[in-house]
């Protein structure tokens, strides 16, 4: 009897053992990282939300922004938190290929947004 008892310990142990180690080896920091498409999103947004702090003079509007409330009302816009861009900025930092490939995503909509203001189309009667 105890030698069963030691193989359905061994049998099962071995079993939970490799089951939390597999799990285990996932990335739990992934959960914090948005993912790519909503990334540049909001990415161009907080570009988006620079220009306007950068551009705002107040003595002509009568308040000043700040980049900083902007940018949690991007968050915010978005769903995101300041701890999850942060991860995410961190995440694609060590990674500068796809960084990049993002960064290609979001100047290409801006530049789609400037030419739509520079050059917009006319209006139909």
């Amino acid at each position: 009897m105890p030698v069963k008892r030691t193989w359905f310990f061994v049998k099962y142990g071995i079993s939970v053992f490799l089951m939390l180690t597999v799990l285990g080896c996932r990335n739990p920091k992934r959960k914090y990282i948005i993912p790519e498409n909503k990334f540049v999103d909001v990415l161009v947004d907080i570009h988006l939300a620079d220009a306007i702090a950068l551009h705002n003079i107040p003595q002509y509007s009568g308040f000043a922004l700040d980049s900083a409330n902007l940018y949690e009302s991007v968050f915010s816009n978005h769903g995101v938190t300041r701890t999850q861009f942060d991860s995410t900025i961190s995440y694609y930092s060590s990674r500068p290929e796809e960084f990049q490939q993002i960064y290609n995503k979001v100047t290409g909509k801006l530049t789609l947004f400037t030419e739509e203001i520079l050059d917009p189309e006319p209006l139909e009667p």
